[in-house]
């Protein structure tokens, strides 16, 4: 199958966008060289333009990056669109300049669907799991500062809803503790 060069940006080939908020959008993507599959985040062309948007950016990269617990999505590389991909990125409403973030992709979905209708050793499980990495997080000194539903995703390994495991994501307002000093 060829690629579409539309859709080609920094090498990754972007399959479906799978998530939106109010700073960016996030695309499933395939490395065009490994076969790889990744999430790659952006921020919106309005929101590039906003420096605190910038920093919180920033600051997701530099959390995510010392965070290396099974539930913390893990953080592959990040970096600026060029101007070798202007023409591709314009397609998508991206623009030269603009910071991205490449992550594992966690197929799952968010614990805002699974709310309420989980019986208890599972949430036990899940609230377990997140204890965990928020103490892994602490003890690098970052505090998430966005814990919601939205922003945990939950996957079940080999369809097993017996076993859910939850993954911590969105450090985009994580903040080093190093700062309130």
């Amino acid at each position: 199958m060829k690629d579409n060069p539309a859709k080609i940006v920094n090498n990754l080939h972007l399959e479906t966008q799978i998530g939106k908020g109010a700073m960016g959008e996030v695309w499933k993507a395939r490395h065009i060289h490994t076969g790889a599959t990744v999430a790659i985040k952006f921020l919106h062309q309005h929101t590039r333009q906003d420096n605190w948007a910038l920093e919180a950016f920033q600051s997701e990269i530099r959390a995510a990056a010392v965070l290396t617990h099974p539930n913390a999505v893990m953080v592959l590389d990040h970096g600026i669109i060029t101007k070798n991909n202007a023409n591709n990125a314009a397609r998508l409403h991206l623009q030269t300049g603009s910071p991205f973030l490449i992550m594992e992709l966690v197929q799952g979905k968010s614990l805002k669907v699974f709310a309420g209708k989980m019986p208890w050793g599972r949430v036990k499980r899940i609230i377990h799991q997140l204890l965990s990495v928020l103490a892994h997080a602490h003890a690098r000194n970052v505090i998430h500062r966005d814990i919601k539903p939205e922003n945990v995703l939950i996957k079940l390994p080999d369809g097993d809803s017996s076993r859910p495991e939850a993954m911590l994501t969105d450090f985009g307002l994580a903040q080093a503790l190093e700062d309130f000093r």
